[in-house]
């Protein structure tokens, strides 16, 4: 995650790699509290939120001010804590 993380973000050298796992770390939890859902790497869906989140935080370090998460994150975060609920229809 930490290569497709810095991709996305168009980092390059490792000068930022602590702060950068810490985001993505701190992604996959709130991944899983947002969703009850294990993060599964092979899955492109849960790596984007990922991507996505550890790069709007990395982008606004500052919170004060800062607007809720955007409609496609949200979005994304929804469709993985609904996936398998239509199994039972």
């Amino acid at each position: 995650m930490l290569d497709l993380t810095k991709q996305y973000l168009r980092i390059d050298g490792n000068f930022e790699d602590e702060t950068i796992n810490f985001l993505i770390t701190s992604a996959k939890s709130y991944f899983y509290n947002a969703t009850g859902k294990k993060f599964d790497d092979e899955n492109d869906t849960h790596k984007m939120i990922i991507v996505l989140l550890a790069t709007r935080w990395y982008e606004n370090r500052n919170l004060i001010g800062s607007d809720d998460l955007d409609y496609t994150l949200k979005s994304m975060l929804l469709q993985v804590d609904l996936e398998g609920d239509n199994d039972a229809l």
